[in-house]
């Protein structure tokens, strides 16, 4: 047996893990191992030359439906050698397989893709051991959870989780093993939040042994049927099942807004699009966004809504009885569905999962007296919605009730019942409890309420909800940006999750701050989030312990800007500890570097000693982050010379990037800026891995001015950037608009 790769049953004696997964090999595509053709029949294949001069096929629809015809697959199973050490070892795929057409001989081979064997600096994995009791009670308890509502029994002999050193992807789920990167087990400290994310991210995965393995799309415009189904059931029952039970509150404020942002862009496609639409397996790569994870899981949060959470099981495990150990499509599942509710889930189906966009509703009262509240619909989806009626009392806006509300398809505005308007109360808050998937609009009267009592909703999952809103309205150019930091200033000093406070912190200072708010104005703003996190650090406020402290001085940190708070940073370096803050810890060190090297108090020196002291592959990746951030024309120019070099791995080119472009050195930056669209569409030509990366992690989002923006669209002609500019352009419109 591998010594280093246990099943669940086990684990707890050695809990270390081994990874297999294809993601790692670079040479091969994305979507799974390469495919290499010795076929007697003769099929035409689309090839890519590939580095190293191998050719990677994009299979199509057309060509996997002429497989699964002719093979009848008997057997699979992986076979690894780790006997030889070294960083390398052996693996060798398996798989029986019989042909269906008379005389048809082999024509397939699986490559094995290259593994690594898992070396954490050459020690001991301390922060696996550590960590080992949380991560198997929470697989454990999702396990347990599984069996419950499943009646189709796990489907797989063993269960191994591997962390693995600079996997591309958070985690990958094989049949009957799951990788993650091993940023998951965490050398430093971290929030209750981060903890929460890597439980759900083991019930997401532990889901796809079910949703993607036991049934299997047919076709990758089936996307959903795997990542929408294994996202809305990680957190479905990690919320259940574990002690991490604000996982949707989490969901609507990180996952569910990037899902809004994706839906509302010109790149936006439907949850479950036609086969036509994906038309090979490049095509499928764009798949799996924020549109079949966060939208598609919403989606699925509404279905339940509907059907009755025992409709919906029943006719999951009816999917799964009729399609195990095989494919299926959308029309397979929502038969299953129909079934189990009696009812044609098909039009639901039809508005939800075939079209893209997102809908708004807007609630309105009875103005002048005599008329009836409603709520308005713009967008071409039913929802079944809960409208939250809240009225003044000692320190909260008390819930008097949540007013079920259908919305049909085709309706512009639905009477809200009496009980909603009368007593006229002080809040009606659309979509209370986040159970569908759209924008709301306010009166004006809850408006006020907001604005004055935010943080006085009792419900975690309220406040975001109340959030999301207020964020959709800077958004969209209907408030303005320096609003949103004086609510934050308003609510969060009295926040108690720390969940809503690090999400709200984050995106005045990364996104208001940043991108939104013209730069006379940004500095002010730092001064403000600053502010708020020393509230929230103060020992009175201090509500949820070290998760709030620890949240209020990341912020604290991110957003140091005067002379006063140069001083406070260097004094925490010295002393290793934040007064009423948690003690300065590798992560916290290099986050406190960063940003004195940003604002010209570091140097170079300084941030070698470090690196020096810090040989960990987490401090590499911090170093290498500091001297880009480094405000001299040497060291951007090294660091220029580095992102186009194609030499640096995923991570470090996200680290160098990141590092480089920053708002405080626009000056130092300006000539980059028109460099970076012509440099971008250079390696678009023949270096499509790099012009991707550069896309995600190398764009300036600080730069939102017209001639950025006109020099995007020009590099739009490259087939690259459409998100980025649309961005872009959107920022550059809210800046022009306050």
């Amino acid at each position: 047996m591998n010594p280093h790769s246990k099943t669940v049953r086990d684990a707890g004696q050695d809990p270390y893990g081994v990874g297999a997964n294809s993601w790692l090999n670079r040479d091969r595509e994305v979507l799974g191992p390469a495919i290499r053709r010795d076929d007697p029949v003769g099929w035409p294949l689309s090839g890519t030359r590939r580095p190293r001069g191998e050719c990677v096929t994009a299979l199509t629809y057309e060509e996997a439906q002429e497989r699964s015809r002719l093979l009848d697959v008997r057997g699979y199973r992986v076979e690894l050698d780790v006997t030889g050490g070294g960083e390398e070892f052996g693996s060798v795929t398996v798989v029986r397989f019989g042909c269906r057409a008379p005389g048809a001989g082999s024509f397939i081979e699986l490559s094995p893709a290259r593994l690594r064997r898992v070396v954490l600096n050459g020690q001991e994995a301390a922060p696996l051991r550590r960590d080992a009791a949380e991560l198997l009670a929470v697989t454990r308890a999702c396990f347990d959870r599984y069996r419950e509502i499943f009646a189709e029994p796990y489907p797989y002999d063993s269960y191994d989780q591997a962390f693995v050193p600079e996997l591309e992807s958070g985690a990958v789920e094989n049949p009957g093993c799951v990788t993650f990167r091993d940023d998951f087990l965490f050398p430093s400290a971290v929030t209750r939040t981060e903890r929460q994310l890597r439980a759900m991210v083991i019930a997401h995965e532990m889901a796809h042994m079910w949703f993607g393995d036991l049934v299997t799309m047919r076709w990758w415009n089936d996307v959903w049927l795997s990542e929408s189904f294994a996202t809305y059931m990680g957190f479905q029952v990690l919320t259940e099942a574990t002690g991490f039970t604000g996982a949707w509150t989490d969901f609507a404020l990180a996952r569910k807004t990037r899902g809004y942002d994706a839906d509302q862009r010109a790149s936006a496609h439907p949850v479950a699009p036609e086969p036509r639409d994906v038309p090979d397996t490049d095509a499928a790569r764009s798949s799996y966004d924020d549109i079949s994870y966060a939208k598609g899981a919403s989606a699925l949060r509404q279905l339940v809504a509907w059907l009755g959470w025992p409709a919906f099981l029943a006719g999951i495990n009816d999917y799964f009885a009729r399609y195990r150990f095989g494919c299926a499509t959308l029309a397979d599942l929502l038969d299953c569905l129909s079934r189990a509710a009696g009812a044609d889930v098909g039009e639901w189906a039809g508005s939800w999962l075939r079209s893209s966009g997102v809908d708004t509703l807007t609630v309105s009262r009875p103005e002048p007296p005599g008329r009836v509240g409603c709520v308005s619909h713009e967008g071409g989806r039913p929802h079944r919605v809960w409208i939250g009626v809240y009225d003044e009392g000692p320190g909260e806006l008390a819930l008097r009730a949540r007013v079920p509300v259908l919305v049909p398809a085709d309706a512009g505005a639905v009477v809200l019942p009496a009980v909603a308007v009368r007593p006229e109360p002080a809040l009606l808050l659309p979509n209370d409890g986040d159970f569908s998937y759209g924008k709301i609009r306010l009166d004006a009267a809850s408006r006020a309420a907001l604005t004055a009592s935010l943080g006085r909703l009792a419900d975690p999952l309220s406040r975001a909800v109340a959030w999301n809103s207020v964020r959709d309205l800077v958004r969209d150019g209907e408030l303005a940006p320096r609003q949103y930091i004086a609510l934050a200033a308003r609510h969060l000093p009295a926040e108690t999750d720390g969940s809503i406070a690090g999400h709200v912190l984050g995106y005045a200072r990364w996104t208001v701050a940043d991108r939104y708010l013209r730069p006379g104005l940004r500095d002010a703003a730092l001064a403000d989030i600053t502010s708020v996190c020393r509230d929230l650090l103060g020992p009175q406020l201090a509500r949820d312990g070290d998760e709030m402290r620890l949240v209020a001085v990341r912020g604290l940190i991110d957003s140091a800007s005067g002379p006063d708070d140069i001083s406070a940073l260097w004094s925490w370096l010295g002393t290793g500890r934040v007064p009423g803050g948690p003690d300065v810890d590798s992560r916290l060190r290099w986050q406190i570097l960063l940003r004195l090297t940003v604002l010209g108090a570091a140097s170079r020196a300084e941030i070698e000693h470090d690196a020096d002291r810090d040989a960990t592959a987490a401090g590499r990746l911090s170093a290498a982050r500091c001297r880009a951030a480094l405000p001299d024309d040497a060291a951007k120019r090294a660091a220029w010379a580095a992102m186009l070099s194609g030499t640096l791995s995923g991570y470090e080119l996200t680290a160098t990037a990141q590092g480089f472009w920053q708002p405080e050195q626009a000056g130092l930056l300006a000539g980059y800026v028109p460099r970076y669209f012509a440099a971008l569409a250079e390696a678009a030509e023949g270096a499509a891995d790099l012009a991707r990366a550069l896309c995600v992690h190398g764009f300036p989002h600080h730069a939102a001015d017209t001639a950025t923006v006109r020099a995007g669209e020009q590099c739009l002609e490259s087939g690259a950037l459409a998100d980025q500019v649309e961005d872009l352009r959107r920022a550059a419109a809210v800046r022009s608009g306050f």
